[in-house]
């Protein structure tokens, strides 16, 4: 049997019924010391006893949200749902991963980030910032995704990102859906209104945006 790098301590929290325990490394590995205290998780089954990731500072995972190979989730971040951090992925700051979602390979997911449903988000890719990416996004690089802040009445942050079936992702708001649908809703609240103008140039920037990404004409 492999000799186990953490133990749950008796340092917890309670959150949504769920009780999260505070790590405690037994072994050093990577950057950490036999002693270290790290971050908090549900059970041994969200922390992999195996490899060099790691759960730093007041960072949570939880439910069956899983941290595996080389990843390491630290600052306020919070993983939970059946997401997967792996890989020399980094998940920190206050971001949020939940839901589906799969972050691999060299990607980070810092500031107030938030992502969730089946995203993913690999290669190089940062997603940052104000972002949320969600549905089914396809984040394997930073230009794969961008946010927009301040436009409409509420000066509201608006991320567009690329799709795993080739769609345009948009979450503003509430409104969460494709960039047809973002369309047709905006002509719907905003009308002829300087802030439909906002967002439709806005729209036709993005749509360049992404075809150009895309090696089209």
């Amino acid at each position: 049997m492999n000799k186990k790098k953490y133990k749950l301590t008796a340092d917890t929290r309670t959150y949504l019924g769920r009780n999260l325990y505070r790590i405690k490394a037994l072994t050093s590995f990577g950057d950490v010391n036999a002693g270290d205290l790290g971050g908090y998780i549900e059970s041994e089954n969200n922390l992999s006893q195996e490899g060099n990731a790691w759960v730093y500072d007041d960072a949570w995972v939880f439910g069956d949200a899983k941290v595996f190979d080389n990843a390491w989730v630290y600052g306020n971040a919070k993983i939970s749902g059946n997401a997967k951090v792996y890989g020399a992925a980094w998940v920190c700051g206050n971001a949020k991963v939940f839901g589906d979602v799969e972050v691999y390979n060299s990607a980070k997911v810092f500031d107030n980030a938030l992502v969730y449903d089946d995203a993913k988000v690999y290669g190089d890719a940062k997603v940052f910032g104000e972002a949320w990416v969600c549905d089914n996004a396809k984040i394997c690089d930073t230009a794969d995704y961008i946010c927009v802040q301040g436009l409409g009445s509420a000066y509201r942050n608006t991320t567009f990102f690329k799709c795993q079936n080739g769609d345009i992702g948009v979450v503003c708001g509430c409104f969460k859906g494709n960039i047809e649908k973002f369309t047709e809703e905006v002509k719907r609240t905003h009308g002829d209104s300087k802030y439909a103008k906002e967002y439709l140039a806005m729209v036709e920037v993005i749509k360049i945006h992404f075809k150009k990404e895309n090696g089209d004409e």
